[in-house]
């Protein structure tokens, strides 16, 4: 049996996923999340943090190189569940 330990303490709860068309060589993209607790996708293939893009602020995301009107980027934000609240 495998396990997942890219979570520490409280684990995710549930996911919010924003998918978005981008404007022709676009990098920054404003979304809420919590930092840490995010994956990025451009068309379908996972993104590497600090790599291929920076997102620390909790509302921004930064791809190191800009992206086609044609692409698909896609965050997804895992939400926590506090077992103390």
């Amino acid at each position: 049996m495998s396990s997942n330990t890219d979570f520490t303490g409280n684990q995710p709860a549930g996911v919010r996923t924003w998918i978005v068309t981008p404007t022709a060589d676009q990098t920054v993209f404003t979304i809420m999340y919590t930092a840490n607790r995010l994956f990025v996708f451009l068309n379908g293939i996972k993104l590497i943090s600090g790599v291929d893009y920076t997102a620390t602020n909790g509302t921004s995301v930064t791809l190191t190189t800009g992206v086609a009107v044609t692409d698909r980027v896609e965050f997804n934000c895992f939400d926590l569940w506090d077992a103390d609240a």
